[in-house]
């Protein structure tokens, strides 16, 4: 038995209702990642299933198979992706300048140089850990064809 998705298609009558359904939209999707990251976090979803460069390259391929429409809605979901991950509070990403903004507001002075840069290294050792896993992740899936 083949199941098909669920595709819904709403038109909007203006271009006020269009923006607020847009909207909607994005914060349906920044929940979801919120909820996929925390899942991943407390071990409910194996972080295997993550994907990196060489998978959104297969998906946004697909996406593009099924139309202009398709892709967008995908680069958008990708862009709002992205944004998320990057207001996370890790030190070397926005998230983590603005931890330290708040510590520097809330303490009335500036957080110690050697410690914002010792936490950036560990910020940049966390992302390059992470793009390196998700990398060697693509290349696994390649090399079983399971991309």
């Amino acid at each position: 038995m083949r199941l098909a998705p669920l595709v819904e298609v709403r038109r909007e009558t203006s271009v006020l209702a269009a923006i607020h359904l847009g909207l909607e939209k994005t914060w349906t999707s920044v929940v979801s990642i919120y909820m996929q990251l925390r899942a991943m976090i407390l071990g409910w979803v194996p972080l295997s299933g993550m994907g990196g460069p060489l998978s959104i390259a297969v998906v946004a391929y697909q996406h593009a198979a099924q139309g202009f429409g398709d892709l967008v809605l995908f680069l958008a979901f990708l862009s709002v992706n992205l944004a998320v991950l990057n207001f996370l509070p890790i030190p070397i990403l926005d998230g983590g300048h603005m931890v330290f903004l708040i510590l520097e507001k809330i303490t009335g002075r500036r957080v110690n140089e050697t410690v914002m840069a010792l936490a950036n290294y560990v910020g940049l050792f966390l992302i390059l850990s992470l793009m390196a896993w998700v990398l060697y992740l693509d290349i696994h899936r390649l090399g079983t064809k399971n991309l």
